[in-house]
């Protein structure tokens, strides 16, 4: 499963590694396919503990996320990223498994933005503005920013769709928006694409990973003290705990963070060329209205 990031990938994967024919990988995002394309002195706030502590960079750690697999016909991984770095994924894909079914996951590409920049946000690892981060993107990628930080061009889909539907023979695209209104249909519509039976007891929720402004000012830090503490190093409890801290504490304790209908809009419009031309490839209308952001 690839897809840009913030478009539901984490609720598909769960849900997927719960039908008893498919076994979805140990880590959601082991990012074997991609961890080549990073810089290996990640210059973002917090990057160097996705390099570091989650990056699965060798085969032998990659084959153990599927050991466990047991007799299930299907096994899958979920690295969202593997659509922002194509040139480099494509070809990893085609050596390492020919030719997989690829399922791509795409969102509204003003909203993905907005909900990747309050990740970052709530995380205490972005500290400027949306309108700002925007306008350091471009300089914050020839840095070597990790691909949550790509708020515009993460949403520019319609030349990376064309390379996976040109090199792969089985590609499937759902769309967050078609997810949340109606998940069961997308889920069984993947099901289907895999050619597998329907199962009637899968747990079709969305799992929600809510981003907002921490009323709390030293929770960014206190998340942030964790992404720096590794992996390898940290109790069971101390997970949980910042599982705990991220998605129930922050989220219970953050003012929502809206963005204004002029923002939404001029970012929708600077994407509507890559829109139009990913419609031509799709051969049907973006499931996405431009409507403003609400």
């Amino acid at each position: 499963m690839v897809g840009a990031h913030k478009c539901g990938t984490t609720s598909i994967h769960q849900i997927l590694s719960k039908h008893p024919a498919i076994f979805m990988s140990r880590s959601q995002e082991p990012h074997f396919l991609t961890w080549e394309c990073w810089n290996d002195q990640p210059a973002g706030p917090g990057d160097d503990h996705i390099y570091k502590e989650l990056a699965c960079k060798q085969s032998d750690l990659y084959v153990r996320e599927f050991l466990d697999s047991g007799s299930n016909g299907i096994r899958g991984e979920s690295s969202a990223d593997a659509l922002c770095y194509t040139t480099h994924a494509i070809p990893k894909i085609k050596d390492l498994l020919s030719d997989p079914s690829i399922l791509i996951v795409l969102r509204n590409p003003a909203e993905r933005a907005f909900s990747a920049y309050k990740h970052l946000w709530r995380d205490g690892r972005e500290t400027e503005i949306f309108l700002k981060g925007l306008e350091l993107e471009e300089q914050r990628i020839w840095l070597g920013y990790e691909y949550m930080w790509h708020y515009r061009i993460g949403g520019q889909y319609a030349g990376h769709m064309k390379s996976f539907f040109g090199q792969f023979r089985s590609v499937h695209v759902v769309s967050f928006e078609d997810f949340v209104r109606d998940p069961v249909q997308v889920i069984d519509g993947v099901v289907g694409f895999l050619h597998l039976p329907e199962c009637k007891n899968l747990p079709y929720r969305l799992i929600r990973n809510n981003s907002g402004d921490p009323r709390i000012k030293w929770l960014p830090n206190l998340l942030k003290s964790f992404l720096g503490f590794p992996c390898r190093l940290k109790s069971n409890f101390l997970c949980k705990l910042k599982k705990w801290l991220r998605e129930d504490l922050v989220p219970l304790t953050s003012r929502p963070m809206k963005l204004d209908a002029d923002t939404y809009n001029t970012l929708f419009d600077k994407c509507r060329r890559d829109m139009d031309e990913l419609e031509r490839i799709l051969g049907r209308k973006c499931p996405w209205l431009h409507k403003a952001a609400s």
